[in-house]
């Protein structure tokens, strides 16, 4: 099913949203508001978007079970010490260098080399 047409129920469905309607003007419209450059404010947490898709997937980072979101990217964690160690990756930074995943800190890169098979290690050192 491609965005925007009517599906089997005979509804329209946004891309951008959860909404949906059987009528296709009040679909036009409200894809309108999407393209809308007016200011959005969340009505949870007060923080403004510049228009209501930027509004739609802030929206996700106030799921429940995962309370604790990044300033910098709103990422989503569980738990507040989760998000300590994600928010560090954004100011310094370590890479595997066989797979490239980034790491917060020497000591969890250290921990994530485990995972790699000795003959791809061969060839580094930490």
């Amino acid at each position: 099913m491609k965005q925007g047409e009517k599906t089997k129920r005979n509804y329209y469905h946004c891309e951008f949203c959860p909404y949906e309607t059987s009528s296709q003007q009040l679909f036009q419209n409200h894809r309108e508001d999407h393209k809308s450059s007016k200011a959005q404010p969340c009505n949870q947490c007060g923080k403004v978007f510049k228009n209501l898709s930027k509004l739609h997937a802030h929206m996700q980072c106030h799921e429940v079970g995962k309370p604790y979101i990044c300033m910098y990217c709103e990422k989503k964690f569980k738990r507040q010490s989760s998000l300590k160690v994600h928010i560090k990756t954004h100011f310094f930074c370590e890479s595997c260098p066989v797979c490239k995943k980034s790491f917060g800190d020497v000591t969890a890169l250290k921990k994530h080399m485990l995972v790699h098979k000795p003959q791809q290690m061969e060839d580094y050192q930490i």
